[in-house]
C-alpha cells in the first residue's frame, strides 16, 4: 500500500488595496445592500418595501409641499 503525501506551501504575502473614490465607495455599498436584500425571506422583504416606499413618499410630499 502505497501513501501519498501533499504538502501545501501557503505564501503570505503583504497585499495593498488602492484607496477607493467616493464613486467606488458608493458602487461597493450599493451591490452590499443588494446583496442583503437577495437574501431576505418574502415577509422581510415587504416590510423593507413597505417601508421604503413610505419614507420616500414622505421625503417627496415635505420636498415639493404636497
Amino acid at each position: 500500500m502505497c501513501v501519498c503525501v501533499c504538502v501545501c506551501v501557503c505564501v503570505i504575502s503583504k497585499a495593498t488595496l488602492r484607496e477607493l473614490d467616493k464613486a467606488a465607495e458608493l458602487a461597493i455599498i450599493g451591490h452590499s445592500i443588494g446583496a442583503f436584500v437577495s437574501t431576505l425571506d418574502a415577509p422581510h422583504l415587504k416590510h423593507l418595501a413597505t417601508n421604503i416606499v413610505r419614507d420616500v413618499t414622505s421625503w417627496l410630499v415635505k420636498l415639493f409641499r404636497y
